[in-house]
């Protein structure tokens, strides 16, 4: 310890009041435990958080500041130390590594945004599939996918998914779902022994008349299934 330090008188609880931070940027640790004095307009003083003891050094000097945690408060001079460390350390490498992630990031997903995916994968499939499936259940036009809102629509859900004309949904996505349930309501007819069945006769509003045929059965679960087979 100095002997400025030694000899300097402490200072009692009531002529400190209140400490104020060093003024501008403080790069050290310690000044977490250091203050100046409301009055010391210039902070000329320096003065210990934790014992109220006036500590001088010279201006921007830390080294008697750390001197003093370590002779009078061994903990906190501990602490002081290892988050000096941590900070030292993030500096040499936080900030690199982030810019780095960030414009790699950055990168990857301008890319990706710019590729379309390929018809082939799985990708692609369901989404077409998820489209044909919409047309199907709520009975919607087939020039849904012509539409520019919807089109906009797709584009801002996956911009990377290119939308297929109508064309492709009315020779190939439909006429596939429509094989995948007819194959899915043999499979559960399959083992059925008992059923009844109810037919329906209505006209649309351009005066064609249509028949359905459905079957009603209760499955192995005892829930009880219906299953349209055909219209005509």
């Amino acid at each position: 310890m100095s002997d400025s330090e030694e000899n300097a008188p402490s200072t009692t609880s009531s002529q400190v009041t209140d400490f104020v931070d060093k003024k501008g940027h403080s790069t050290s640790v310690v000044w977490s435990y250091f203050g100046f004095l409301q009055s010391d307009t210039k902070q000329s003083d320096e003065h210990c958080k934790l014992c109220r003891r006036l500590v001088p050094s010279k201006t921007g000097n830390t080294t008697n500041l750390f001197h003093h945690l370590k002779q009078r408060h061994p903990s906190e001079h501990e602490d002081a130390k290892k988050l000096q460390t941590q900070t030292s350390v993030g500096k040499r490498r936080g900030p690199s590594t982030s810019i780095s992630a960030t414009t790699q990031q950055s990168l990857m997903s301008s890319f990706s945004k710019a590729v379309p995916y390929e018809k082939k994968t799985k990708r692609h499939g369901d989404i077409t599939k998820a489209v044909a499936y919409c047309i199907a259940k709520d009975m919607l036009p087939i020039s849904l996918v012509e539409n520019e809102g919807f089109k906009n629509l797709i584009h801002v859900l996956d911009p990377r998914y290119e939308l297929p004309g109508r064309k492709h949904f009315s020779q190939t996505a439909l006429p596939r779902l429509y094989t995948e349930c007819r194959e899915t309501v043999e499979r559960h007819l399959q083992n059925v022994q008992f059923f009844a069945t109810t037919s329906d006769i209505w006209s649309s509003r351009t005066s064609e008349p249509y028949l359905s045929l459905t079957v009603h059965f209760i499955d192995e679960d005892w829930n009880l299934q219906s299953k349209c087979l055909q219209t005509a």
